[in-house]
């Protein structure tokens, strides 16, 4: 049973705040970044400063070609790639 892991905004498909407070083990966007940069995710910032995170890139970093006519990867693949 796969997650919603994929959220639609003026920025395209990316993971949800909860999502990349998940995948950071961080509340705070300082240390979400801090985190992300850490671990070699790719990331940009939204325009309140928080960190957001594609699906695209996570699947590129895994090994995984994600899918684009669904839009979306296996989740599975964020728990083994960081526990």
């Amino acid at each position: 049973m796969a997650a919603n892991w994929i959220e639609r905004d003026d920025m395209g498909l990316r993971l949800s705040r909860e999502q990349v407070k998940e995948l950071t083990g961080r509340s705070w966007k300082a240390k979400q970044l801090e985190a992300l940069r850490a671990m070699g995710v790719p990331h940009a910032m939204d325009d309140e400063g928080w960190p957001v995170v594609f699906p695209q890139a996570l699947a590129k970093l895994a090994g995984e070609e994600p899918d684009e006519k669904k839009g979306t990867i296996d989740p599975d693949f964020l728990k083994n790639l960081y526990g």
